[in-house]
């Protein structure tokens, strides 16, 4: 597959990555080629300044071929010439390698390889590769988990304002992993992310106000990062929204509205979103009451291992006739095929 970028960004990029003159007459020609759709002379240009053990330009080069921009994607060539710039100390080269060996693209899958790159990018201070060695950490990397070393790597990488980073920092210190459990250091790092417009750290953050963790209990100021947090479809967020609703913490109990949050979530697949629709369902909450469509989403949340879903879906169970039961057991399928979209 072959992409082309937009002149303008391009040539930003190339401001950002080369940063200097020494290169700009052979970079003006570069550009003037990709803005004439000559993506031939381009890549040439690159290709010489490559040659030429410009570590910027191989760099480009691998992410030319990686992309497939102006050029047949291929990830082969793109390790080729993240090598020959990681070889030179280039952080981003280094960095790349790591998540090629990663994933295996172009290379054979390889973690030990990845952490090396990544540990390489690190210590030069790049913070993707910081993040990446803290999830590499705390996930195993073929190896013993290490959640202290995971939350060095993340400090590291959050203190760079890398934002998922500052969301996983605020999870190790709610959670005391690789840390002393912490809740007023959970609520700083989770503020910090969420202020990025990190979704997840705006749900953690309203859970945190909603339950009084690291700060006086707030159901007004959770509300409002739950909210902030749904409208970037965090199913988490919608639940909790749901919750709120459904409970009159922070508002005004609306079962219409918690229905409404509850199936935003339970679309998503939420498996407690999906036990409270049924039940509200079940009960007539908000909505009209009909046996059938609280069995159908009780049984996907007890699918989901929601131990509360069982239970209900026994009690609406005994109120069915067979014929219903039956009607209910082709929409569960029905649903789960659709991936849960417009049940």
């Amino acid at each position: 597959m072959i992409r082309t970028f937009g002149a303008f960004i391009f040539s930003l990029i190339l401001f950002v990555w080369f940063g200097g003159v020494g290169f700009a007459g052979d970079l003006q020609r570069s550009i003037a080629s990709y803005e004439k759709g000559d993506y031939e002379t381009a890549l040439n240009v690159f290709n010489d300044l490559a040659e030429q053990g410009n570590s910027p330009a191989q760099y480009i080069l691998g992410q030319i071929h990686r992309r497939g921009i102006g050029t047949t994607q291929d990830y082969k060539v793109a390790v080729k010439w993240y090598e020959k710039s990681a070889e030179q100390g280039y952080a981003k080269a280094q960095f790349q390698l790591g998540q090629m060996y990663r994933r295996g693209d172009g290379v054979v899958k390889d973690l030990k390889k990845a952490l090396n790159f990544y540990l390489k990018a690190g210590k030069q201070g790049h913070a993707a590769a910081q993040f990446s060695l803290g999830l590499m950490y705390k996930g195993g990397a073929d190896t013993t988990p290490d959640y202290t070393e995971a939350a060095k790597w993340y400090r590291k990488s959050a203190e760079q304002s890398h934002a998922f980073a500052q969301f996983n920092m605020g999870s190790m210190y709610e959670g005391g992993i690789g840390v002393v459990q912490d809740h007023d250091e959970a609520v700083t790092w989770y503020r910090r992310s969420a202020e990025q417009g990190n979704s997840s750290a705006q749900s953690n953050l309203g859970v945190m106000y909603k339950m009084g963790k690291g700060v006086p209990q707030d159901y007004k100021k959770a509300l409002k990062y739950f909210k902030m947090s749904s409208e970037q479809k965090n199913s988490e967020a919608e639940f909790n929204m749901g919750v709120m609703y459904g409970t009159g913490k922070g508002v005004t109990v609306d079962y219409e509205e918690a229905l409404r949050w509850y199936r935003k979530a339970a679309r998503q697949g939420h498996g407690k979103a999906q036990t409270n629709l049924g039940v509200m369902y079940g009960t007539g909450k908000g909505v009209t009451q009909n046996n059938v469509i609280a069995y159908m989403w009780l049984e996907i949340g007890s699918a989901q291992g929601i131990l509360n879903a069982k239970k209900a879906k026994e009690i609406v169970a005994s109120r069915m006739r067979r014929l219903q039961l039956l009607e209910a057991q082709n929409l569960v399928q029905s649903c789960v095929k659709k991936k849960y979209k417009n049940c």
